[in-house]
C-alpha cells in the first residue's frame, strides 16, 4: 500500500528573490525582537552550564570500557593488532 511520493517542481528564482528573502527575515525579527533575545540568551546559557558541570563521573566509565578492549585486541604472542 506505498504510494509515490509527489513530484516537487524545480522553479527558478531570479536573484532578488534572496533579498527579499532577507528582508521579510529582518522584519520578522524586529517584530519579535526580544522573544528571539530571549532564546539566544537560553541557548548561551546551556552552553554555559554543558561547558562548566564536570564530566569526570561519567567519563570514567569510558576510559574503563577502552582499556578492556584495547587488552582483547592483543595478538596470539602479547604484541598490539592495532597501533
Amino acid at each position: 500500500m506505498s504510494t509515490e511520493p509527489p513530484t516537487i517542481d524545480f522553479v527558478r528564482y531570479s536573484g532578488r528573490r534572496g533579498a527579499i528573502w532577507l528582508k521579510d527575515a529582518a522584519a520578522m525579527l524586529s517584530a519579535a525582537r526580544i522573544p528571539w533575545l530571549m532564546l539566544l540568551l537560553f541557548y548561551y546559557m546551556i552552553q554555559l552550564l554543558v561547558s562548566v558541570i564536570p564530566l569526570a563521573r561519567v567519563a570514567r566509565p569510558l576510559r574503563g570500557a577502552s582499556r578492556i578492549g584495547a587488552r582483547a585486541l592483543r595478538g596470539p604472542f602479547g604484541g598490539e593488532i592495532l597501533h
